[in-house]
Parts: structure tokens; C-alpha cells; sequence
């Protein structure tokens, strides 16, 4: 017998990204759409939609038939952003492929967060707590990771986040290193819209005790050397 939670996930993959960018194109002219894509990431069936509007007033959050569809389907409008090419929409599953096995098992339960070093007083006393919608991505409560097979993946990770994430933002980082091997019933999700490489990011919604967390001064220096 299925999970409740199981058979929800199945009826949500049932709607593939195609289908969906198909009824979104139902929803706004056609003339008013200057480009509609799938962002490649590394969910297999629900992946990041990015569209972009001529102009901003083209694209209308409180459409009830874009609210229906976004409701029906556990999607959300992660971003919109006027910039030079138009008006950036992402719209992403609020459900993505689990990766836990291949953090438990290729990366060896070891994980590593980027965070603020003016927080880093904050995590050592509670942990690693999910955040609530930013200024730059909205979304439900979750905490963002990277990893890799080797130190050359999780630096091309962490040369990816600062130089192009956070191009504009040089505050000074801490990276912290996670050893989950003695709690390994963490989940872990893929983010959609972080492009091709599954150790880019994901995340979890679940509190990483402050226990399994430790600065990892190597790649501290080598994060803040790209800040410059």
C-alpha cells in the first residue's frame, strides 16, 4: 500500500516540466513572452521554469488562473527581477528529487554550508537553522549545502557561489564542514534552479545540530581569496 506521501509525490512527477510550461504559455499572450526555458538542474522530472517578459506589467503574480495552477501543482515564483533583458520570472516545484543516497554514500556524509562570518556565533550556539524567503529567492524555510566527491568539486562549488551567486555581495565567509554520519535520517533535496552539477546545491528543511558542525579553516581562506 502507498504512502500518503509517496502517492502525492507520484501524482506531482505525473505533471512533467513540458506540461507545465504548456499551460503557463495558455495563461499569458504569447506576444508578451519574449523567452520560456527549462532551467537543466538536477531533478529529473520537476525542474526550474524560467520566463522572460518584455516588460514587467506583462507579467501578473495575482492571475487566478496562474495562482490555480501554481497551487494545484506545488510550484512557487521563487524570483522576479527587472533587468535589461526583461522581467525574470523562476518558477519552481516546491518538490524535488531527494539526493540523500548520494550524500550518505558518494560524498560520504559530508557536507559543507557557506555562511556569513557574522553568524557564525549564531550557529555554533544553535546550528544550522532553515531560513525563510530572502530578497533574492522566495521560498519555504530551507538551509542550502554543497558537496562533492573530492576538494577540486566542492571548490568549484564554493568559486560558483561566490563569483556568480554573490558577485555583488563581498562579505566575509566562514565554511563550515558537516559530518552527518551520526544522524543520517537528514534529508536532502535538489535545488532546481542551480544548473547541471547536482553538488552545486541542495537543501533540507530539517535543523543541522551545531554537534556535526565544524569550521573548516582551508576552505575558509581559500572562499575568502575570491573576494577580492
Amino acid at each position: 500500500m502507498k504512502t500518503l506521501k509517496k502517492y502525492i509525490y507520484e501524482m506531482l512527477s505525473s505533471l512533467n516540466t513540458e506540461k507545465m510550461i504548456e499551460r503557463i504559455q495558455n495563461i499569458f499572450p504569447k506576444e508578451n513572452i519574449k523567452s520560456i526555458e527549462i532551467i537543466e538542474g538536477s531533478s529529473k522530472e520537476l525542474k526550474c521554469i524560467q520566463i522572460i517578459f518584455y516588460k514587467k506589467r506583462y507579467f501578473y503574480l495575482r492571475e487566478p488562473k496562474l495562482i490555480k495552477l501554481l497551487k494545484t501543482f506545488n510550484y512557487l515564483v521563487t524570483l522576479s527581477q527587472d533587468t535589461e533583458d526583461g522581467y525574470i520570472v523562476y518558477i519552481d516545484p516546491e518538490f524535488s528529487d531527494s539526493v540523500s543516497e548520494l550524500i550518505y554514500e558518494d560524498y560520504k556524509g559530508i557536507v559543507y554550508h557557506l555562511c556569513r562570518t557574522e553568524d557564525l556565533d549564531k550557529i555554533k550556539k544553535s546550528g544550522i537553522r532553515p531560513k525563510s524567503p530572502n530578497n533574492y529567492r522566495k521560498y519555504s524555510p530551507k538551509a542550502f549545502y554543497i558537496g562533492g566527491a573530492n576538494e577540486n568539486e566542492i571548490k568549484e562549488s564554493i568559486e560558483y557561489l561566490i563569483k556568480d551567486m554573490w558577485e555583488y555581495d563581498k562579505t566575509d565567509r566562514t565554511v563550515l564542514k558537516i559530518d552527518l554520519n551520526k544522524h543520517k535520517n537528514i534529508p536532502f533535496y535538489a535545488d532546481t534552479a542551480a544548473g547541471n552539477e547536482i553538488n552545486l546545491c541542495f537543501y533540507t528543511r530539517v535543523l543541522v545540530p551545531k554537534e556535526y558542525i565544524e569550521v573548516d579553516k582551508k576552505l575558509t581562506k581559500f572562499a575568502n581569496g575570491l573576494l577580492t
